[in-house]
């Protein structure tokens, strides 16, 4: 639904689709169309409309605006989940986003890499593991602890560096 991929085989064929393509005589897109199958329905074809009002925004402000304006259980679950996270990971993830728009699937996944392996180095990477995985209060004090504490120069610099 979202262009990501260009065929859907379903897992229960995964191992034969992996067979018929290591033969000697395999033709990839022969064998890759005798296993396509229709894709199944995407949830997110029913939020559309929805994501694009909330998400289409220039910021991660105007996108945490829209969704307080949506009012709708969706927008709300949304919301309320975004505000769990880390929000240097959050600034983080909206400038990969935003720099992504502009580039080729490789690059986005190359970029995306290379920012992974830096935010793991950051101190609400660990912080969030403690929360989660060690003491399990889930309850992480992220530093800092607002989005508007955030050093954006400093996030896009890291994007920019890993771009």
């Amino acid at each position: 639904w979202c262009g990501l991929a260009t065929h859907h085989v379903s897992s229960a064929d995964f191992d034969a689709l992996e067979t018929a393509l290591r033969a000697p005589d395999a033709s990839a897109d022969e064998t890759l169309a005798r296993f396509r199958r229709a894709a199944p329905h995407s949830p997110l074809s029913e939020r559309a409309g929805e994501i694009e009002r909330c998400f289409s925004g220039p910021t991660l402000a105007d996108v945490i605006g829209a969704l307080e304006r949506e009012d709708t259980l969706w927008a709300g679950e949304t919301l309320a989940t975004l505000r769990r996270m880390s929000p240097t990971a959050l600034t983080a993830t909206w400038a990969l986003f935003t720099r992504g728009a502009t580039m080729t699937l490789r690059g986005c996944l190359d970029m995306e890499f290379h920012a992974a392996r830096r935010m793991l180095e950051a101190p609400d990477f660990r912080e969030g593991v403690r929360a989660v995985v060690v003491d399990k209060d889930r309850r992480p004090a992220w530093s800092p602890s607002t989005l508007e504490e955030v050093g954006v120069a400093a996030i896009e610099a890291m994007v920019e560096e890993c771009a």
